[in-house]
């Protein structure tokens, strides 16, 4: 009761037990029965999270009712409580002592993975397929795709698309490591002018070079104003400012399975 003689208001300081905080689980108990967690009241939530279940805690971040700047973790004090839910909410700040305490092996994966390292996902798993793809492997697209978020997914078929005209977004284009499969994808039905991006111009260079294997020496990649890439009686002439530097020509099909973490940023998983 407070000084007025009217019931006082719970205070939403955590409190380490259902039995001490009636209050708490009683709004807790309204709100799971009526299936509305988003009516939990944010002084409950604060008061509930040492001791809720945490099967009720899953719920309440499915719900987006909780979330990484509640900090759930810090009010449990089961250490593996603790791991798991900064593992939900904060994966970044995982160590690896706890993704090895949780046995998160898709986290030791993806920092093998992002660190160049040969994953060790079994055939099929997440890191074995983006490995496969990083090197030029078509093949596995549609198994990937199952394995992927929404927004890779959809960044995936861009790509795909693009190999019907040789078009793509200039983030497409600015990632090297995407260009083995985009090699794999594109077969280009007429000579690929070098100016467009240096991409394009690697390409126009492997045309030639093509040629060049098969002794066709009357045909040649077309000239462009920013630079020229042709076949003449004398050999490979290049004109082109882009060319210089450019890495070797990615082959079809699968390669090594190394890469730089830079070669890939952008077929990298979401971590929850």
């Amino acid at each position: 009761m407070d000084d007025q003689g009217g019931e006082q208001a719970p205070s939403d300081n955590p409190v380490a037990s259902a039995e001490e905080d009636p209050w708490g689980a009683f709004a807790l108990f309204a709100a799971l029965s009526r299936s509305r967690l988003a009516e939990l009241p944010p002084r409950a939530l604060a008061r509930v999270l040492p001791w809720a279940p945490l099967g009720v805690v899953d719920d309440l971040i499915d719900a987006q009712v909780l979330g990484p700047e509640h900090q759930p973790w810090k009010f449990r004090g089961d250490e593996t409580d603790f791991r798991y839910l900064l593992a939900r909410l904060a994966p970044e700040q995982v160590t690896d002592d706890q993704a090895r305490a949780l046995n998160w092996s898709q986290r030791r994966e993806r920092d093998a993975f992002l660190r160049g390292v040969e994953p060790q996902s079994a055939p099929g798993e997440l890191y074995d397929l983006l490995a496969k793809v990083a090197d030029g492997d078509a093949s596995v697209l549609k198994d990937l795709e199952g394995l992927l978020p929404r927004d890779l997914v959809l960044r995936l078929r861009r790509i795909q698309d693009g190999a019907a005209t040789g078009t793509w977004d200039r983030d497409i284009l600015d990632d090297r490591g995407l260009w083995r499969l985009v090699f794999a994808l594109w077969e280009p039905k007429a000579a690929v002018s070098p100016a467009r991006s240096a991409m394009h111009a690697l390409m126009a260079l492997r045309q030639a070079y093509d040629l060049i294997c098969s002794n066709d020496l009357a045909r040649r990649v077309p000239d462009s104003q920013a630079g020229v890439v042709r076949i003449s009686g004398t050999g490979l002439q290049g004109g082109s400012d882009q060319l210089p530097g450019l890495p070797s020509a990615p082959r079809r099909g699968p390669g090594r399975r190394r890469r730089r973490a830079q070669q890939h940023p952008r077929l990298r998983p979401h971590e929850k």
